[in-house]
């Protein structure tokens, strides 16, 4: 049984690359994907948002990373050769080879697809792990090699980190930090922002501790958050009378949002 459950998965993990070629009928699928029940994704959504230099950032700071991984330098062009005639013999036995293996997979059973198509995506979700894994790896480093002072968020998914840093001198820091630490399967992205992690942090246990504001809640309740970037004052409840006059003479403007849990948030800092 055994023996019988690993050829059908070979067989099965062929008819799947198989199912990747384009051919010249119409360039469809020749393998039949899984049925999926309702709310279920055969891939996890665990992309993250790509954060990239703002339009002020790019002007005042020449040395932002750009999208070729390289500082200052501007992206050089890149002469490509023309495709040369294909080969059609090898394409055609490319075609009989995905033929064969259509017909061996259409001999399992419904049983045997099953088990091959589970085991398939499990494998795919241990992938995204340890996608998630490297970055989070990468993330723990630069938080121990860098001060609060020199970075405002660190975010991490798949084979994927950003870093949000509150001066452009930060960036050759965190580069050669990421250099040092070697793991070359995670795309860097950087973000330059007006404050750190520590001012932000401080302010935020300003404000909890605000006792004008404590006074103005009352009874009510409302917590600060921080969202990376920014601090967000949530008044689940409603904002209280007095609330805009004092945010108007507090020194949070550019860093705080207020919401009031009926109205979505505003495009940048403040009420």
């Amino acid at each position: 049984m055994k023996k019988r459950l690993a050829i059908v998965l070979m067989a099965a993990m062929l008819a799947v690359v198989s199912s990747q070629a384009v051919f010249a009928d119409g360039g469809k699928e020749s393998v039949p994907r899984p049925k999926l029940e309702a709310g279920e994704s055969a891939v996890p959504e665990d992309e993250p948002r790509i954060l990239t230099p703002d339009r002020e950032s790019l002007e005042e700071s020449p040395d932002i990373l750009t999208p070729s991984g390289s500082l200052g330098k501007e992206p050089q062009e890149i002469l490509a050769e023309a495709p040369g005639e294909p080969d059609w013999e090898t394409l055609k036995k490319q075609q009989e080879e995905n033929e064969r293996l259509q017909e061996l997979y259409d001999s399992l059973s419904e049983e045997e697809r099953g088990f091959i198509w589970q085991k398939i995506e499990e494998q795919k979700r241990d992938e995204v792990r340890a996608d998630f894994k490297k970055a989070e790896g990468l993330k723990a480093y630069l938080e121990e090699n860098l001060f609060e002072s020199q970075y405002t968020f660190i975010t991490a998914g798949s084979s994927r980190l950003t870093i949000g840093v509150p001066s452009a001198k930060q960036f050759d820091k965190v580069e050669k930090l990421c250099r040092e630490y070697g793991e070359e399967d995670v795309a860097v992205e950087m973000r330059l922002c007006r404050y750190s992690y520590k001012e932000l942090a401080s302010a935020q246990k300003a404000i909890q501790n605000d006792k004008e504001l404590a006074k103005l809640m009352g009874d009510a309740t409302y917590y600060v958050e921080n969202e990376g970037d920014y601090l967000v004052l949530h008044c689940p409840y409603g904002k209280p009378l007095g609330l805009s006059s004092w945010f108007g003479q507090s020194g949070y403007q550019d860093m705080l949002r207020i919401s009031d849990g009926t109205k979505p948030l505003p495009d940048g800092p403040g009420l």
